[in-house]
């Protein structure tokens, strides 16, 4: 059952990074590789394009296909991580499984960044994201790509219909997941608040069978 546990992600931040769209960054990836690895998917929609190719990858990596390859820059602290989301307009998202969702969504678009799916993440639209932020191949991906950066128009555009989706005053209050957990745990509960609490579900938010 998913219940959004990573909108805490969201909790009392008062407000958002300042869109800018003098970002020097047209596109970064800040992933690590993972267990089981990532680098079947990012040597797929990535580093055999030709027109993302071209790109600094942040993370932890230690694949021998990668070794002598300079796009890959090695794992950055917490701090660096968002200094580079701050100057940066576009990334791409691979999970570590297919379906997930993770916090990063998040924290990309409280950033400013723009950040397009992997086919597989998400893949049962929890988070109702639009279309466009779905690319099916990576022929699809750069040119998404290029149709934000090369349109500051767009780009602001774009990352506010994420931020008012996403970004807003139920996930910063804390309010979206408040009423997910007590529709659980309490019977015919009802939010005292105008944003109405999800009906309760017949599965128990902890019954995985």
């Amino acid at each position: 059952v998913y219940a959004g546990i990573e909108t805490a992600f969201m909790y009392k931040r008062d407000s958002l990074v300042d869109i800018s769209t003098k970002r020097q960054n047209d596109f970064v990836i800040i992933l690590n590789q993972g267990n089981p690895s990532r680098f079947p998917e990012i040597d797929k929609w990535i580093l055999k394009s030709e027109r993302l190719g071209n790109v600094d990858i942040y993370g932890i990596w230690d694949t021998p296909k990668i070794e002598g390859d300079t796009r890959f820059k090695g794992g950055i602290d917490y701090n660096e991580v968002h200094r580079i989301l701050r100057n940066t307009k576009t990334t791409f998202i691979i999970p570590i499984q297919p379906g997930w969702v993770t916090m990063k969504y998040l924290e990309m678009v409280y950033a400013g960044v723009i950040p397009f799916f992997h086919p597989s993440y998400d893949s049962q639209n929890h988070l109702n994201a639009p279309a466009w932020l779905r690319p099916s191949n990576p022929t699809e991906l750069a040119a998404s790509v290029a149709s934000v950066v090369n349109d500051p128009g767009c780009y602001v555009d774009r990352i506010t219909e994420l931020r008012e989706l996403w970004c807003n005053q139920i996930s910063m209050t804390g309010l979206r997941l408040s009423n997910r957990l007590m529709s659980e745990a309490v019977d015919g509960f009802v939010s005292t608040s105008s944003q109405p609490a999800l009906p309760p579900k017949k599965q128990s938010l902890f019954d995985f069978t």
